[in-house]
């Protein structure tokens, strides 16, 4: 098929930290809803305490748009006294909008469960409801690639009291029940998230993240079977990063085999919001991570949707606490066949001259020396690396400036597949953001 006739924008809007500066590329921004999938599909879940405290509907919309959330799914909002659209409301003054929203009914004081979302909700369910003091939300959500993610917003029982625990555990047995039944776990991207009240029994040690508790159950590994195993993400990678003021790891994102493959590496986050002193957002932090869920669904190829370009991040940051001394690098790593002949929409044709990568630096010394970085790129794995260009500067401290790479740098840039990033002097903190592949120069 020729060039002209497929769009060829290929946007991964992957943030990297090389650093302890954080960058947000320029999506972040937007004020309406994407018309192809953005990629990575950031996802955070959050109790947000019935937006009880004073600025609560402003603050968090803030922190949303700060963290440039696709999918959120909100533990304690209320039905019954205009939550969604008080909420709705600050998101779009915000400046970032997310059209599609929910609530659960409210079977109790602290529930509904709420859903925002910047892409189509097209299903919902109140499920394993006699189980427990509330149902778990059942929600579908659709990009606009062919792909569907479902998502289990979560609840529990509150309290360190062994029934609290067996009321819990018996909610999150039958949840893993109802998925086990429901869903294909070899492809259905699934993730179960909210506040799971994991505070044990009152005994010894945490009961809930035991045998037989009700993390094991959530992760799907009470029945024996790796296979099917559930990730509890932050659970897993950031295991002292409380959720709760009691100091508490409350509240979980937890992903599904097929949604684990998309997990990019070291997207899960607790970013620290103010539970105490003057400014509280709410007793809970909200729990983020990114799924990137690039690559076409069933019409891969056609007209409007993204390209197959999916894309794996490594990063062999120093072991020393990111303190970024010596050579550091950042793998993008992609198993798109993308190829220069005319063939076929399926393996598209990127032509010479016509790829554009771009990307963001940034710099967190308060003096010089600054630091430089060479992009490389490869067709094979097996291939040797080639340098894009030459060093590129970073410039003052916290400045943020863009560089592009173009044909001009290498002739043969639009026929690979695999690129790293690599600081080849200075010992400074970078950021490294936006990165974006296009071909349209």
């Amino acid at each position: 098929m020729p060039l002209s006739r497929i769009p060829r924008i290929i946007l991964l809007a992957l943030t990297i930290a090389w650093s302890l500066t954080a960058c947000s590329d320029d999506e972040s921004s937007s004020t309406t809803g994407p018309t192809n999938s953005r990629y990575p599909i950031t996802i955070m879940s959050w109790n947000v305490e019935n937006f009880e405290a004073a600025g609560a509907f402003a603050n968090i919309a803030a922190e949303v748009k700060k963290q440039a959330v696709d999918i959120l799914v909100l533990c304690e909002v209320q039905d019954d006294d205009s939550d969604e659209a008080n909420f709705t409301a600050a998101l779009s003054s915000a400046g970032w909008t997310m059209p599609h929203h929910s609530l659960s009914s409210m079977q109790d004081r602290f529930n509904a469960i709420g859903v925002f979302s910047r892409y189509a909700i097209t299903a919902t369910a109140e499920v394993t409801g006699a189980s427990g003091p509330r149902d778990i939300y059942k929600i579908t959500v659709s990009l606009t690639n062919g792909k569907a993610i479902t998502l289990y917003g979560c609840h529990l029982k509150s309290g360190a009291n062994r029934d609290s625990y067996n009321q819990r555990v018996a909610q999150s047995s039958a949840l893993a029940s109802y998925i086990r039944t429901n869903h294909t776990l070899s492809t259905d991207y699934v993730v179960v998230l909210g506040d799971m009240n994991s505070m044990g029994d009152g005994g010894s040690g945490n009961a809930d993240f035991a045998s037989g508790g009700t993390l094991e159950n959530l992760t799907l590994k009470d029945d024996g079977e790796p296979s099917n195993d559930f990730l509890a993400v932050n659970y897993t990678y950031l295991p002292s990063s409380d959720t709760h003021s009691f100091p508490s790891l409350l509240d979980h994102i937890i992903l599904s085999p097929q949604a684990s493959s998309r997990y990019i590496p070291g997207s899960v986050a607790v970013p620290t919001t103010p539970w105490s002193g003057g400014a509280i957002y709410s007793d809970h932090r909200p729990v983020l991570l990114q799924l990137n869920m690039n690559g076409a669904g069933s019409s891969g190829g056609e007209t409007g949707q993204p390209l197959p370009f999916t894309t794996d991040v490594y990063t062999d940051f120093a072991a020393d606490g990111w303190t970024m001394t010596g050579i550091t690098t950042a793998y993008y790593t992609t198993n798109a066949k993308f190829d220069s002949v005319d063939d076929t929409a399926t393996t598209p044709e990127l032509q010479a001259g016509t790829v554009k990568i771009t990307f963001n630096l940034v710099t967190g010394s308060t003096s010089g020396p600054y630091a430089n970085i060479t992009v490389y790129g490869k067709a094979d794995p097996a291939d040797s690396w080639n340098a894009i260009g030459g060093a590129i500067s970073t410039a003052g401290s916290g400045v943020v400036d863009q560089h592009r790479l173009t044909a001009s740098d290498d002739p043969q840039l639009h026929t690979y597949k695999y690129f790293k990033f690599v600081r080849t002097s200075g010992s400074v903190n970078i950021g490294l953001s936006g990165v974006t592949f296009s071909d349209t120069p």
